[in-house]
């Protein structure tokens, strides 16, 4: 499975990386700014998408929604609390850093393979 991953703190997007590989999963683009992730979610072909909603001084919040508008799902990963930072409608499961790497995988399993709606 191919993962997209909007990280803008290099070390945690590293680890996430490393956490996936040894998943089985595979990161297709990490994407550190808005604009990249962006243009990532655009025109990226990838299965689920990791999202930090705190990308520096920007807010991923737009990340989200043209996420949810391409029905991929996401799961969002934050030191800010879930009503801080998710906007409203994105209907992402949350998980607050520090969080277990295991946890992260599980999520996104669980992501990909839920029923169709």
């Amino acid at each position: 499975m191919r993962v997209l991953i909007v990280e803008d703190e290099p070390l945690i997007a590293l680890d996430i990386e490393d956490a996936l590989f040894r998943a089985g999963f595979t990161a297709v683009d990490a994407a550190s700014d808005l604009q990249h992730a962006l243009e990532a979610v655009a025109t990226g072909t990838f299965d689920v998408a990791i999202v930090d909603p705190n990308l520096g001084s920007e807010n991923a919040g737009p990340v989200m929604l043209a996420l949810k508008a391409r029905s991929v799902p996401f799961v969002c990963v934050s030191g800010c609390t879930s009503e801080q930072c998710l906007p409203e409608g994105a209907g992402a499961p949350y998980l607050s850093k520090p969080f277990d790497q295991r946890e992260l995988v599980a999520c996104l399993l669980k992501l990909v393979l839920r029923p169709a709606a």
